[in-house]
């Protein structure tokens, strides 16, 4: 005689999870810290003119969006025309005024790349030229 067990089918309800979901939520909100000043405190930076590379070449941005090659400040086109004589090899240190805009930067990073000069050293400057 064969005995049967009948099988009983077992399931998880999950009506309880929306509940602890949104308990958890509010956990969250309530015990994270909120910074209201949204001050982000730079580290500072001193500048090292000697490295292990061969060939450097700074560029300065100042707060205007100017742009200058090794203290020598130029207008847009003869900025551009300038960096192509840069060698290839070249590291690029862009040194960026802390108020410059990020345009700005971000126009002289797609000169750059225009130029094919990749090796690029983003460097932060609280001194103004001004």
């Amino acid at each position: 005689m064969k005995l049967r067990i009948p099988s009983k089918k077992y399931s998880v309800t999950m009506f309880a999870m929306p509940d602890i979901a949104f308990l958890l939520l509010i956990f969250l909100i309530l015990t994270a810290s909120v910074d209201e000043y949204g001050n982000i405190e730079l580290p500072a930076f001193e500048f090292a003119g000697e490295t292990e590379y061969p060939q450097t070449v700074t560029i300065n941005v100042d707060s205007n969006g100017v742009c200058g090659i090794s203290g020598e400040y130029y207008d847009r086109t003869t900025f551009n025309n300038l960096l192509g004589n840069i060698p290839y090899a070249s590291v690029i240190y862009l040194v960026a005024d802390k108020k410059c805009p990020y345009s700005r930067i971000d126009g002289v990073l797609s000169d750059l790349q225009n130029a094919d000069l990749f090796d690029v050293v983003l460097i932060m400057d609280e001194t103004s030229r001004e």
